[in-house]
């Protein structure tokens, strides 16, 4: 009769220690699976903040290209402009020789 209560006594504490196991158990998975969802958010972030970077990269370069572009569009819009100034001034002194010329002409068959 002692030997079956310590028996039975056995089986209880063999239970308790099971169910603490298990406990422990669900414990340390709980906190595995946290670790994990914590290393998943971090990395989910350090995306998003790479990715932003990338686009404040990627704009600055675009508005810089635009600048330039601006910059060149400009300039040869100068250089046109010059062009075309130099070009009538050659009209100008051409037309003014050939005036002369023709005045020359005049003054000599006078």
């Amino acid at each position: 009769l002692a030997y079956m209560k310590y028996l039975d006594e056995q089986v209880e504490r063999e239970k308790a220690a099971e169910l603490e196991l298990e406990k422990l158990i669900d414990m340390e998975v709980e906190k595995q699976w946290s670790k994990r969802v914590n290393q998943w958010q971090m990395e989910r972030e350090a995306r998003r903040k790479m990715t932003e970077e990338m686009v404040v990269i990627r704009k600055q370069q675009i508005a810089e290209k635009l600048q330039t572009q601006e910059e060149e569009r400009m300039v040869l819009q100068r250089e046109q402009e010059e062009l075309k100034e130099a070009f009538a001034e050659h009209e100008r002194l051409e037309n003014d020789k050939v005036q002369r010329t023709k005045e020359r002409n005049l003054n000599y068959q006078s």
